[in-house]
């Protein structure tokens, strides 16, 4: 007896669907948001070259993901900037595909692309850390623990729609039973 058509499928990915795309928000979201924040002496020196209308370092006390390019220019070199800003693309990138999977309810895609998204985020943390964090002058921003929350949200709700599949898949196939064998 197949108890499962397209539309209770659709229904019941509806709920896990919704999930995602809520972890595909926050994602995106905080792209834009504080990715690192200046702190102590060297978050007054910027905020006093912004506040004369001279800013030699180009970069914000408050950057966020896509500008930390002009951070690691302004302390490095513009070829670090570019590298960083590169990796922070691909990052961008896989979050952009993630929503189109997402929208397009393909579970296992959705979950690839993610952990895409994941590894170079990881990529651009170690950086962080290593080279802006270390010398106590930067502290993590609000994108950084965003994205973090956004990631395990399209994780969770891409498996649960995964499962979802799977159990209506397990439900549209007819078992044979005794009853029916006999027949």
């Amino acid at each position: 007896m197949n108890t499962s058509t397209p539309k209770t499928l659709v229904h019941k990915l509806g709920l896990p669907f919704l999930v995602a795309i809520i972890g595909v928000i926050i994602m995106i979201v905080a792209i834009f948001l504080p990715y690192i924040s200046a702190t102590g002496t060297l978050a007054e020196y910027i905020e006093l070259l912004d506040s004369t209308g001279y800013s030699e370092l180009g970069v914000d006390v408050n950057p966020s993901m896509l500008s930390v390019k002009n951070v690691y220019s302004s302390v490095y070199s513009n070829d670090d900037g570019d590298i960083f800003f590169i990796i922070a693309l691909v990052f961008c990138g896989a979050v952009a595909l993630t929503a189109l999977f997402v929208l397009l309810k393909n579970a296992i895609v959705t979950i690839v692309l993610n952990l895409v998204a994941c590894g170079a985020f990881a990529v651009l943390n170690s950086a962080v850390q290593e080279d802006l964090l270390g010398a106590n002058k930067y502290a993590w921003g609000i994108g950084y623990y965003a994205i973090i929350v956004g990631a395990i949200v399209i994780f969770a709700g891409a498996v649960w729609m995964l499962v979802e599949k799977n159990i209506a898949k397990q439900a549209s196939v007819e078992i044979p039973t005794a009853d029916t064998i006999a027949e």
